[in-house]
């Protein structure tokens, strides 16, 4: 127990993490109660343990920068894994929703102009609902969508009246 422990100890002074908690692991093997094993484990474990939440969050930020957003959910919630009710990951997980929100409203958004160039006003009218369905706080869409309807009443009225010839004269 006593050489098991001695090259366990080598090994955190190397910080080589998985070996040293393997020979801690093996001398408690032999003796459960062995008080220098006991807690070098829990110290070494404890290492173990921060450095792969520290790699969840890591990768986790590393895939939220890339917009893998899939990916960055999945290395925030191993963090949670490890470290359950942690904060840090929890708004992390926060930021995913909200960044995707705002790249889908990004996107419904540059659709929405499209349709407005196109004096389509009833596809810039979906759109900006669609919008305002995401965030209400938009205003952006809010003026879009009143403007397009605005728009796409005058234009249904210029076109009732030009299929109405006589009605003009």
């Amino acid at each position: 127990v006593i050489a098991l422990v001695n090259e366990a100890s080598a090994f955190e002074v190397a910080e080589q993490w998985p070996q040293a908690f393997d020979k801690y692991q093996q001398a408690l093997g032999i003796d459960a109660e062995w008080i220098a094993a006991v807690e070098g484990r829990d110290r070494v474990g404890a290492v173990i343990a921060a450095n792969e939440y520290q790699s969840s969050m890591s990768a986790g930020y590393a895939a939220l920068v890339a917009e893998q957003y899939d990916a960055a959910r999945g290395h925030f919630k191993a963090a949670l894994g490890i470290r359950p009710g942690d904060q840090d990951a929890s708004q992390a997980l926060m930021q995913i929703d909200n960044d995707q929100r705002l790249a889908r409203v990004s996107s419904l958004n540059r659709q929405a102009e499209q349709r407005v160039a196109a004096e389509d006003w009833g596809g810039a009218v979906s759109l900006y609902q669609a919008i305002l369905a995401i965030d209400t706080s938009v205003t952006g869409a809010r003026n879009g969508l009143a403007e397009s309807k605005r728009r796409g009443e005058l234009d249904l009225r210029m076109k009732d009246a030009l299929a109405s010839p006589d009605r003009l004269s």
